[in-house]
């Protein structure tokens, strides 16, 4: 299962930076849900325009930093059959490197270190494992609370 959304899944029961993203009493049981179905599952996000990945289960969820802002990154990848793979790369247009290079002193000069992250927090190569998906349950879609019917 391969997941791209906008908002990140919250880590911690209180938000602890901005931007905010989803809830863990939201994103927590979602993702076990997934994980239930499916045990390959790869979630990834945007909104927090850091680079990030942690592990939930079987399961990998990422944060990729923005375009716009310092790093100025995006995201490629390559699925095949035995797994992804995540690479991040850097814009290169030289207008747009001046600016996010300016963007680098934001928040007092701290944006700079936050948002990149470690070398593995930005490339990933996630190995499909070799566990057989479960059947659907009967509750089958997910249901959560932020999505109304």
């Amino acid at each position: 299962v391969l997941m791209f959304m906008h908002h990140h899944l919250e880590v911690q029961p209180l938000p602890w930076f901005w931007p905010l993203g989803v809830r863990r009493h939201d994103g927590a049981p979602t993702m076990q849900r997934l994980l239930e179905v499916n045990p390959d599952l790869l979630v990834s996000s945007g909104h927090t325009h850091r680079n990030r990945i942690r592990r939930h289960g079987t399961g990998v969820v990422t944060e990729v930093g923005s375009t716009k802002d310092h790093p100025g990154v995006w995201a490629g990848y390559v699925v095949h059959d035995a797994g992804v793979r995540q690479t991040v790369r850097r814009v290169s247009e030289p207008s747009c490197l001046e600016w996010t290079d300016r963007t680098h002193a934001a928040v007092g000069g701290i944006w700079g270190r936050w948002s990149p992250g470690r070398l593995h927090d930005r490339a990933l190569t996630h190995l499909w494992s070799q566990v057989p998906a479960s059947p659907p349950r009967s509750t089958w879609p997910i249901r959560s609370r932020l999505v109304s019917r």
